[in-house]
Protein backbone atom coordinates (compact mmCIF):
# COMPACT_ATOMS: atom_id res chain seq x y z
CA UNK A 1 0.00 0.00 0.00
CA UNK A 2 2.74 2.60 0.92
CA UNK A 3 3.89 1.67 -2.67
CA UNK A 4 0.53 2.58 -3.93
CA UNK A 5 -0.57 -0.21 -5.35
CA UNK A 6 -4.02 -2.23 -5.13
CA UNK A 7 -3.92 -4.97 -2.50
CA UNK A 8 -5.54 -8.75 -2.81
CA UNK A 9 -5.91 -10.43 0.53
CA UNK A 10 -7.38 -13.32 2.18
CA UNK A 11 -9.88 -13.53 4.61
CA UNK A 12 -7.94 -14.82 7.15
CA UNK A 13 -5.41 -11.85 6.60
CA UNK A 14 -5.62 -9.23 9.76
CA UNK A 15 -5.91 -6.08 7.38
CA UNK A 16 -8.88 -7.17 5.62
CA UNK A 17 -11.55 -4.89 6.06
CA UNK A 18 -9.65 -2.67 8.08
CA UNK A 19 -7.22 -1.38 5.64
CA UNK A 20 -7.52 -3.51 2.93
CA UNK A 21 -11.24 -2.58 1.46
CA UNK A 22 -12.68 -5.01 -1.10
CA UNK A 23 -13.37 -3.11 -3.49
CA UNK A 24 -12.13 0.42 -3.11
CA UNK A 25 -8.55 -0.52 -2.77
CA UNK A 26 -7.68 -4.18 -3.43
CA UNK A 27 -9.76 -7.25 -3.07
CA UNK A 28 -10.42 -10.05 0.02
CA UNK A 29 -11.11 -13.47 -1.33
CA UNK A 30 -12.50 -16.43 0.78
CA UNK A 31 -9.18 -18.41 2.40
CA UNK A 32 -8.44 -21.17 -0.52
CA UNK A 33 -10.72 -20.04 -3.33
CA UNK A 34 -7.96 -20.26 -5.98
CA UNK A 35 -10.56 -18.95 -8.69
CA UNK A 36 -11.23 -15.97 -6.33
CA UNK A 37 -7.57 -14.95 -6.36
CA UNK A 38 -7.43 -15.85 -10.25
CA UNK A 39 -10.35 -13.43 -10.93
CA UNK A 40 -9.39 -10.74 -8.71
CA UNK A 41 -5.96 -10.92 -10.34
CA UNK A 42 -7.52 -11.63 -14.15
CA UNK A 43 -9.28 -8.03 -13.41
CA UNK A 44 -6.88 -5.64 -12.20
CA UNK A 45 -4.33 -6.88 -15.38
CA UNK A 46 -7.06 -6.05 -17.80
CA UNK A 47 -8.42 -2.72 -16.16
CA UNK A 48 -5.64 0.11 -15.72
CA UNK A 49 -8.32 2.43 -14.55
CA UNK A 50 -8.88 0.36 -11.94
CA UNK A 51 -5.40 -0.52 -10.78
CA UNK A 52 -4.97 3.15 -10.66
CA UNK A 53 -7.92 3.77 -8.43
CA UNK A 54 -7.04 1.26 -6.31
CA UNK A 55 -3.75 2.22 -6.29
CA UNK A 56 -4.35 5.80 -5.33
CA UNK A 57 -6.92 4.42 -2.70
CA UNK A 58 -4.10 2.33 -1.29
CA UNK A 59 -1.59 5.09 -0.63
CA UNK A 60 -4.56 7.22 0.59
CA UNK A 61 -5.66 4.56 3.18
CA UNK A 62 -1.91 4.21 4.39
CA UNK A 63 -0.84 7.58 5.00
CA UNK A 64 -2.58 7.56 7.92
CA UNK A 65 -1.53 4.49 9.05
CA UNK A 66 1.40 4.03 11.32
CA UNK A 67 3.34 1.46 13.96
CA UNK A 68 1.28 3.32 17.04
CA UNK A 69 -1.99 2.80 14.99
CA UNK A 70 -1.48 -0.97 14.42
CA UNK A 71 -0.30 -0.84 17.98
CA UNK A 72 -3.83 0.23 18.70
CA UNK A 73 -5.32 -1.97 16.04
CA UNK A 74 -3.90 -5.11 18.25
CA UNK A 75 -4.76 -4.17 21.91
CA UNK A 76 -8.15 -3.83 20.81
CA UNK A 77 -8.40 -6.85 19.43
CA UNK A 78 -7.04 -8.59 22.60
CA UNK A 79 -9.11 -6.79 24.66
CA UNK A 80 -12.30 -7.76 22.53
CA UNK A 81 -11.06 -11.27 22.68
CA UNK A 82 -10.41 -11.52 26.10
CA UNK A 83 -14.02 -10.16 26.62
CA UNK A 84 -15.37 -12.38 25.24
CA UNK A 85 -14.01 -14.99 27.45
Amino acid sequence: MACGLPVIVTDRCGPAGDIVRHGENGFIFGFGDVDALAAHLDTLAADPALRAQMSAWSREIISGWDYRAGVEGVTQALHAIEARR
